[in-house]
């Protein structure tokens, strides 16, 4: 909920991140891939470069299962 709350209140990119590789592993939640790529996307577009090759490398995951 904390990660949650920073990342989407206050745009933190590091709160992003990590909330993003938890929905990405199922880290204390469901997995979903589909919200890790959104999240990792809020992170890219606040400048971080390595979230941008994670949502993409996500993305192309998903599309060939």
């Amino acid at each position: 909920i904390a990660y949650d709350m920073v990342c989407y209140g206050f745009q933190y990119i590091p709160a992003c991140k990590q909330l993003a590789d938890m929905f990405a592993h199922g880290d204390g939640m469901p997995k979903d891939i589909d919200t890790a790529v959104t999240i990792y996307q809020i992170a890219c577009n606040n400048g971080d470069n390595n979230s941008c090759d994670l949502a993409r490398n996500l993305r192309v995951q998903n599309q060939n299962r």
